[in-house]
């Protein structure tokens, strides 16, 4: 039962961290929680099947960041060059 108190109280730590800092690597997550990377993706896992994050390649974003525009906001960008 402690596990999973643990784990638990680890996504909350990690929804807060998305909170102050919108994105996050796994390595930084297991270093500060103090549990393995693995861990950390099994939480990052969960965590986005609830719809509270995004998983990114080695990481995390917030759900409510958008860091990468979209094909169709790509395509207007490039008609208006930026």
């Amino acid at each position: 039962m402690s596990t999973l108190v643990f784990a638990e109280k680890r996504k909350q730590q990690i929804l807060e961290l998305l909170e102050r800092h919108s994105a996050l690597r796994v390595s930084d997550l297991g270093l500060h929680l103090r549990v393995s990377e693995a861990s950390v993706r099994r939480d990052l896992q969960r965590l986005e099947q609830a719809g509270l994050q995004k998983r990114t390649h080695g990481g995390a974003v917030s759900a409510i960041a958008n860091f990468e525009p979209t094909l169709a906001q790509k395509g207007k960008l490039a008609l208006v060059g930026l």
